[in-house]
């Protein structure tokens, strides 16, 4: 684009907002919450709600008992030294404390043979419906006809091949069911993931949903759900811009 065609632009999208023929991008609710971490407060928007952590270290801190006394005493000194503190200190105590050499190689033998003793063996217990996740068989039904290459890569052209939740882009990716119907395929309920987001979405199915739904709103201007966002395309063309708003 030259100088030109950005002045053009600009200039006609001032005067579009002051004669109301274009409405301001509306951005999403942010919300405030408490971190079940560090007890501090924080804002987040509305279609990351259920967010329970500030940061990626507070969530380490939270989830592993040591890492937290960690924080107190010895933050920022590197885990090996600050490990051999804490385990002459006695604030951490080892599995096998109290054992001599002689129990803990025999503990060793037990954990290899029994080991050697389940490979290739079938849990009965645990098949079809008698598996906690059994959900009526539903991973064996078959998807809709109109779930085929042309529309997966339809979404994967709209999401630029890149996955909506941890923002990588990749080839390889996987088109997600936003409401886990496999008959239910149109553009307003499918999103590209990757394989490892993917896997994520397996549980608490309903709050996947309604994460999914708001960030469909957001992004791209469907009427999904109660919230309803509207946005400028960002990748329309200069000249088509232009003949919109003159």
């Amino acid at each position: 684009m030259n100088d030109k065609q950005r002045k053009q632009i600009s200039n006609s999208l001032k005067k579009a907002y002051k004669e109301g023929r274009i409405k301001k991008r509306k951005t999403s609710k942010i919300i405030k919450i408490k971190c079940s971490g560090c007890n501090k407060i924080f804002e987040v928007p509305f279609w990351q709600r259920n967010k329970k952590y500030c940061s990626q270290k507070c969530f380490l801190f939270s989830t592993k008992p040591w890492n937290n006394i960690m924080k107190q005493e010895y933050c920022g000194k590197s885990n090996s030294s600050t490990l051999k503190k804490l385990y002459k200190e006695g604030k951490i105590k080892s599995w096998n404390e109290g054992f001599t050499k002689d129990t803990n190689k025999k503990l060793k033998e037990i954990g290899k043979n029994i080991s050697i003793a389940l490979k290739g063996r079938r849990c009965y217990w645990q098949e079809g419906n008698k598996n906690w996740n059994w959900r009526g068989g539903l991973s064996f039904l078959k998807y809709d006809e109109k779930f085929n290459r042309r529309f997966k890569k339809q979404i994967k052209d709209r999401d630029n091949y890149i996955c909506q939740l941890c923002d990588k882009k990749i080839k390889l990716l996987h088109i997600h069911h936003i409401d886990y119907n496999k008959k239910n395929t149109c553009k307003e309920n499918c999103i590209s993931l990757c394989n490892n987001c993917h896997g994520e979405t397996g549980k608490n199915r309903e709050n996947w949903k309604l994460f999914f739904q708001d960030m469909l709103n957001y992004k791209y201007n469907y009427n999904i759900g109660n919230i309803m966002i509207t946005i400028i395309p960002e990748e329309l063309p200069s000249y088509k811009l232009i003949e919109m708003l003159k």
